[in-house]
């Protein structure tokens, strides 16, 4: 039994690697832009792809420590410009948080695919915030366990009603999906300097 668990934990660690790079690709190709001029008014596609940095992590951060394998990808503010010898340029903030929510989908979708094609394993909808899109979780797991790992989802589930009301209150409508993502991204358990505006932007 430890040698399959250490198989399929080998597994889905591919699994999230080839969803990473495809993703990280796909905002490469489609979204990264560099910006130049007032404000930002000329836009063109990076030149030789975006520099980043991905880290691994195995576990969550929970008060109480528990495994969670995950990756941060940070990507650098600097790029190639289009058509120079060597010079570099900023990246365009507003086109990569226009497309974040597309890109967590992205992901998702290919970790997804990659681990049903690897392990046969099969998915199903689980409802996590009543009149939200429901979360994709590997079918079969008992729910009581789903609960004892889940204890962030939780702290972010008490503290986004409270989020969105302040949210409403402060803009005078409900947030989109863009808005809510970045919601989501900070509530009270997340230390200050790691705030929506930190995260998410």
């Amino acid at each position: 039994m430890g040698a399959r668990r250490l198989r399929d934990r080998r597994v889905l660690e591919l699994c999230q690697d080839i969803a990473r790079d495809k993703t990280l690709a796909w905002l490469e190709e489609a979204v990264a832009q560099i910006r130049w001029k007032s404000g930002g008014k000329q836009r063109k596609p990076v030149r030789d792809g975006l520099i980043v940095a991905v880290f691994r992590h195995y576990e969550s951060r929970a008060a109480q420590t528990r495994p969670l394998v995950h990756a941060h990808a940070v990507i650098s503010i600097r790029a190639r410009r289009p058509a120079t010898a060597g010079t570099c340029g900023n990246l365009s903030a507003d086109s990569m948080l226009a497309n974040i929510v597309a890109a967590d989908t992205l992901y998702t979708l290919r970790f997804m695919e990659e681990v049903t094609a690897r392990l046969g394993w099969a998915w199903e909808p689980r409802e996590v915030t009543p009149g939200r899109r429901p979360v994709m979780e590997i079918a079969g797991i008992d729910r009581r366990l789903i609960g004892w790992q889940s204890t962030r989802r939780q702290q972010i589930e008490d503290a986004l009603p409270v989020l969105v009301a302040k949210y409403e209150e402060r803009q005078g409508h409900a947030p989109g999906e863009r808005a809510a993502y970045a919601l989501a991204c900070q509530p009270p358990t997340r230390p200050a300097h790691l705030s929506a505006r930190h995260c998410c932007r």
